[in-house]
């Protein structure tokens, strides 16, 4: 599968588990926020965007350490021998394979954290009403 292909699926894949996260913020805005705050419900679409609106302000570590990492490669490049270059870049090439199994694995433990935060609000709900 090349490169951009597996982009495209990150995105898709990545915007399916941001919906689903509105969905479970959703459930538990009308679950618990409505009641407490004495708010209204919201659609799922406005919780959507809030969502958005959220992340567009929170700077999240991994992109702190990505501006971190991209320096040091530039560093790194300088100071690896001509001798030796070849054989850096084949080992980064096998990082690569890994990079999408990491971030496979971090969609996973998404999904499974925001099930339980929706399973536990919701038993919480039952018990609450």
């Amino acid at each position: 599968m090349s490169d951009v292909t597996k982009f495209i699926w990150a995105l898709i894949v990545g915007l399916l588990i941001r919906l689903y996260t509105a969905f479970v913020a959703l459930n538990l805005w009308n679950w618990f926020a409505v009641e407490a705050f004495h708010a209204s419900t919201i659609s799922f679409f406005l919780m959507y965007g809030l969502l958005l609106l959220v992340e567009l302000f929170w700077e999240t570590e991994e992109q702190k350490a990505g501006y971190r990492w991209k320096s040091l490669f530039t560093v790194l490049d300088f100071c690896v021998p001509e001798e030796k270059r070849q054989a850096v870049n084949q080992a980064i090439e096998e990082q690569k394979t890994a990079i999408w199994l990491d971030a496979g694995m971090q969609a996973f433990g998404k999904l499974i954290g925001d099930t339980t935060i929706l399973g536990l609000g919701f038993v919480v709900h039952i018990l609450a009403s």
